[in-house]
C-alpha cells in the first residue's frame, strides 16, 4: 500500500487507507476550474496502479463529497472516468458514518435513530420470551453500541458547533 500513497501524493492529495477502504482529500480554491481533471488523473493512475496489483477500483462505490467553507458555494462535479461517471454527491459513507457536505450530520443521525427504533421494535416483539438480562444484553449490543459508535465524532462536532456558530 506504500507504493499507492506515493501515487496519490505525486498528484498533491491526502489520504486515509482502512481496510479496502481508501479516501482521498485535498482542499482548493472554489474558483479553481482544474480541480475536476486532478481527481480524473489521480483515479486513473491509481486505477492503473490497482491493475498492476491484479486490484480493481470500484467506481460504483467511489464517492465524491466537496464540503465547502461557504455554505452557499455548491460544486457539482462530474468525473469522467473510463465508460464510468462520478458525479458530487451531497452525502457520503465514511466508515459508516454519513457524512453531509455541510458538516450537520443530520442524515447520520437520522440513519442511526432509525436503526434503533427498529431494533427496539424488534426486541419488543420477542420481549414476552426473553428474561431480563437477555433483553438488557440485547439492548445494549443492538440500540447502545450503535448510538456509541463514532460518538467522539459527533460529540466533537457539538463542541466545536458554538464557535461554528458565531
Amino acid at each position: 500500500m506504500s507504493s499507492l500513497g506515493s501515487v496519490i501524493r505525486k498528484h498533491a492529495f491526502s489520504y486515509h487507507c482502512y481496510a479496502d477502504d481508501t479516501q482521498l482529500y485535498f482542499s482548493f480554491h472554489p474558483d479553481d476550474p482544474t480541480v475536476p481533471a486532478r481527481i480524473a488523473a489521480c483515479l486513473t493512475d491509481i486505477s492503473g496502479w490497482m491493475k498492476e496489483h491484479h486490484l480493481q477500483l470500484n467506481l460504483a462505490k467511489t464517492e465524491l463529497i466537496v464540503i465547502s467553507a461557504n455554505p452557499a458555494l455548491h460544486h457539482n462535479f462530474s468525473i469522467q472516468l473510463n465508460s464510468s461517471t462520478i458525479t458530487s454527491s451531497r452525502t457520503a459513507r465514511n466508515l459508516g458514518v454519513v457524512m453531509d457536505d455541510q458538516l450537520t450530520f443530520t442524515d447520520h443521525i437520522a440513519a442511526t435513530a432509525r436503526f434503533c427504533r427498529f431494533a427496539l421494535y424488534n426486541i419488543r416483539k420477542i420481549r414476552s420470551f426473553l428474561s431480563e438480562q437477555a433483553t438488557q444484553l440485547l439492548v445494549q449490543a443492538l440500540v447502545l453500541s450503535r448510538l456509541d459508535y463514532c460518538n467522539a465524532l459527533l460529540a466533537g462536532f457539538l463542541h466545536a458547533l458554538p464557535s461554528l456558530c458565531r
